[in-house]
């Protein structure tokens, strides 16, 4: 079984999505119990709070430019040419660790 480049570089942007889906769900959560207790002694607050509490949700939003600029400009010419996949694969790692840790 041969592995393509350009499957390695789709799995590359793959986990990018994963990472930023992940990290955000986990930040939103933080965020909206830490809401609930604010909006307890305060019910003024819900704006802020709803605000603050979707912040996290640019981490999806960076994965998902992640996934399309590997998909859209670097898979196609990754076809053939599994070195290029592993890079772009293991960009798609980094970004993934980046955007889990980064809204958590």
């Amino acid at each position: 079984m041969v592995i393509d480049g350009s499957e390695l570089a789709v799995l590359g942007g793959v986990l990018a999505l994963a990472g930023g889906l992940c990290g955000s769900s986990i930040g939103i959560g933080y965020a909206a119990s830490a809401g609930t207790a604010v909006l307890a002694e305060d019910p003024k607050q819900f704006r802020n709070v709803l605000v603050l509490a979707s912040l996290p949700m640019t981490q999806t939003f960076y994965g998902l430019i992640t996934m399309m600029m590997i998909l859209l400009n670097y898979a196609p010419i990754a076809i053939g040419n599994p070195p290029l996949g592993l890079k772009i694969l293991g960009a798609g790692i980094m970004v993934m660790f980046a955007e889990f840790f980064s809204a958590t």
